[in-house]
């Protein structure tokens, strides 16, 4: 404590009696702050820029479920039919929250494997597992 007592001291004294002196942080160059710049936007500006990445978004979406369909030679009747069929099961089962049906999902995607005999339309057990995400991923989010 006596040593950082006497070299704050002696600091302060130093920078005191010699103008040139500059303690340890000036050492690092001149720090200045940084303005930030508002603009102003109009209500209608904003709902169109909104409406514009609402669009690019839907489009994003569709050139994916074309690209899922064209990938796996998947019609949307069965993307239409998976759905259906999984909204069915969780109903039977009583599940409502989104938790209790996302906690299910792995258990749901072996039995709609065999409901909608999954092996007619994929080449194998992943590309059929990447559909049935996308698909419960529509309905559950």
């Amino acid at each position: 404590k006596n040593d950082l007592s006497e070299k704050i001291k002696a600091t302060y004294e130093k920078s005191q009696d010699d103008q040139n002196y500059t303690t340890f942080l000036k050492h690092f160059g001149t720090f200045h702050v940084a303005k930030l710049e508002s603009t102003e936007v109009s209500g209608d500006q904003i709902i169109l820029d909104e409406l514009q990445d609402l669009r690019k978004s839907i489009l994003r979406l569709k050139h994916t479920d074309s690209r899922m369909k064209r990938s796996h030679n998947i019609d949307s009747n069965l993307i239409g039919e998976l759905s259906t069929k999984i909204k069915e099961y969780m109903k039977n089962e009583g599940l409502k929250s989104k938790v209790q049906i996302r906690k299910r999902r792995d258990e749901v995607m072996k039995i709609m494997e065999n409901k909608i005999n999954a092996p007619r339309y994929f080449g194998g057990p992943r590309d059929y597992e990447k559909f049935f995400h996308s698909v419960f991923d529509m309905i559950y989010g």
